[in-house]
């Protein structure tokens, strides 16, 4: 799905036109309700050209297909040429914003499309929607396994008895909805976890049956994204591996066990959804950063799924309580932006996943305070670890519909624990935070002969 079926869908005039301009066939029913009332008779005007579609006064018709006839002679032009094409456009009383998407591929121009969106005072829904539609844009493949994983969580809402483990899925859901700026879904999930707080989750199903509802609402419009195509994805430096060991003649035994590791999970493909997650958050904070990843084309079984989704928690941690305002950073001698960093390995025994931030550092002395509040050990730096990963303890002063509950970070140990996983932290005062999640490599092989 292209940014601009996207766009169709809230009912924009998109118009696909041919090199040249001319219009093709393909247009949005608001397109060809355009053309009618513009034209007297819209058959037979597939010659037309965009110019004349979407201009009135015939000095900007020819210096609008003069701008656009370049791009045929020299696409490279385009990139020169763009802000000299106009940015809106009026119809007779009606005032419409423009925005032109070419079609490069190969390198050449193939085609392009013309977005006509009415300027009209916005409802707050659709302000909503568009602002997800700008969201889901920015990575149309991470968008596509966002909104599937958030899907089936909130499809399986009705099912989850114990209370504990509904809360840490509500909080994951509730993460996930604010990296994509569906803030009504967020807070709703929020006032639900709070009812929840005083009751079960037999008596919040009516509660439940409603985020659903509005899941499923909100969403509806990109069912399309969370269709599985059944493609294999393969980054980049696994493609020239392969490559070179076939013009190297490599043993066709090794370059099978190779193949035979497609369909698993690619780590560098989840660092990357990590990643645009991460920066979303920032980006709804006033605090800046920049991302490093570094996985050496591991994969692993979709088993861990689970894991991969609650860490989501530890992002939001991250910008929330560990790194620091810009200014702050400056007064400190350290960058303005924060420095993040995604790495994997395999050892002998495991697979090893760290998250790492150079912001301020866990507060160990206010987790022992906390955990010595929830009744929880606190003497050993061990204690503090668990503390830190246990169900109510925040290193947050205050409840937000981000985070303060105490809950996201139970949620990663919970999934850790499925796995035979186990945790460690290292925290320096002033330097940052290393997160590593030690997963088993026999968990591994049994997760990946049930698959």
């Amino acid at each position: 799905m292209s940014s601009a079926s996207l766009y169709e869908l809230f009912g924009d005039v998109i118009y696909y036109c041919e090199p040249d301009g001319r219009l093709t066939e393909r247009m949005s029913e608001s397109g060809k309700h355009l053309l009618r009332s513009r034209f007297s008779e819209s058959s037979g005007l597939l010659d037309t050209h965009i110019a004349d579609v979407i201009a009135e006064n015939p000095a900007e018709v020819e210096q609008l297909k003069f701008l656009l006839s370049t791009w045929v002679q020299d696409f490279e032009l385009f990139g020169m040429q763009i802000t000299e094409l106009p940015t809106r456009t009026k119809l007779g009383e009606q005032s419409y914003t423009l925005d032109f998407q070419p079609d490069n591929a190969g390198g050449t121009l193939a085609g392009y499309a013309v977005r006509l969106k009415l300027e009209t005072s916005s409802t707050p829904q659709n302000s909503e929607r568009e602002q997800i539609v700008e969201s889901l844009l920015k990575d149309i493949e991470v968008s596509k396994a966002f909104l599937k994983e958030t899907n089936e969580l909130i499809e399986n809402l009705g099912e989850i008895s114990d209370k504990s483990s509904l809360a840490k899925t509500l909080h994951t859901v509730k993460g996930n909805s604010g990296c994509y700026n569906i803030q009504s879904l967020v807070k709703t999930v929020h006032t639900v976890e709070d009812k929840l707080q005083g009751s079960s989750p037999e008596g919040i199903r009516d509660e439940l049956i409603d985020i659903q509802k509005q899941w499923k609402e909100t969403t509806e419009i990109f069912q399309g994204l969370m269709e599985n195509n059944d493609m294999i994805l393969m980054t980049r430096q696994e493609y020239d591996d392969l490559v070179m060991h076939l013009m190297a003649n490599t043993d066709w035994s090794e370059i099978l066990v190779s193949v035979l590791r497609l369909p698993m999970d690619p780590v560098a493909i989840r660092f990357k959804r990590l990643a645009s997650q991460l920066t979303r958050i920032a980006e709804n904070s006033a605090k800046k950063l920049k991302v490093e990843t570094q996985s050496e084309s591991l994969r692993v079984p979709d088993g861990l799924k689970g894991f991969w989704v609650s860490l989501i928690h530890i992002l939001r941690n991250i910008v929330d309580h560990g790194l620091e305002e810009p200014s702050e950073r400056e007064s400190l001698g350290k960058s303005p932006d924060g420095l993040v960093k995604f790495s994997a390995e395999e050892t002998e025994n495991d697979l090893v996943v760290r998250i790492s931030d150079d912001g301020r550092g866990i507060n160990w002395e206010k987790i022992a305070e906390k955990a010595r509040g929830a009744g929880l050990p606190s003497e050993t730096q061990d204690d503090l670890v668990e503390a830190l990963f246990s169900e109510g303890v925040s290193t947050g002063d205050q409840v937000t519909t981000s985070s303060g509950r105490g809950v996201g970070t139970s949620a990663v140990k919970e999934e850790l624990d499925k796995l035979g996983g186990r945790i460690e932290v290292e925290s320096n005062k002033g330097k940052g935070t290393l997160f590593c999640f030690f997963i088993p490599l026999a968990t591994l092989a049994n997760l990946q002969l049930a698959s």
